[in-house]
């Protein structure tokens, strides 16, 4: 007998297509982060990065923005520049403690020395400027993935 044979293979149930709910990407879906960064050329560049890997992302030039920022949206990591201009980004980073205690932040500075000054202050991360959007997303990645609660809670592989 000759005859074309067809073997077609569907999902029983098409639900079974969507995204695993634990899954990395499924995380960073879901994860918004809050962006505090004064200059505009830096701010828009980390923006389009963070979109592209799928962050949400709520953006600040200033403290008082990050602080309405952080009040209006529910945020995962803070990535937080040190030096605002005219403003102290450690001061900044300590309000949005007051407010948020557990909220994870990865703080950003062209400056060596930052990295000892704050690692004992509750920062998950200090990275120099320039970054390596690489590590970065590594790190927002880990973050992300325990402030989920799907990830392991030891220490995270994290520049600090």
């Amino acid at each position: 007998m000759s005859g074309r044979f067809f073997n077609s293979v569907r999902p029983a149930n098409e639900s079974s297509l969507a995204p695993d709910p634990l899954s990395k990407e499924s995380v960073i879906q879901k994860t918004t982060i809050l962006l505090v960064e004064d200059d505009l050329t830096v701010r828009q560049a980390l923006t389009n990065a963070l979109a592209f890997e799928n962050f949400g992302v709520v953006e600040a030039a200033t403290s008082d923005e990050a602080l309405r920022g952080l009040a209006a949206n529910s945020i995962d990591v803070v990535l937080l520049d040190l030096d605002l201009g005219v403003e102290n980004g450690g001061d900044t980073f300590e309000q949005l403690k007051k407010i948020q205690p557990t909220l994870p932040a990865v703080l950003m500075s062209a400056r060596a020395d930052h990295r000892a000054a704050f690692s004992a202050h509750g920062v998950n991360a200090v990275m120099e400027k320039p970054l390596d959007l690489p590590l970065l997303f590594r790190v927002l990645s880990t973050l992300a993935t325990r402030a989920h609660g799907t990830g392991s809670r030891g220490a995270c592989a994290c520049p600090a």
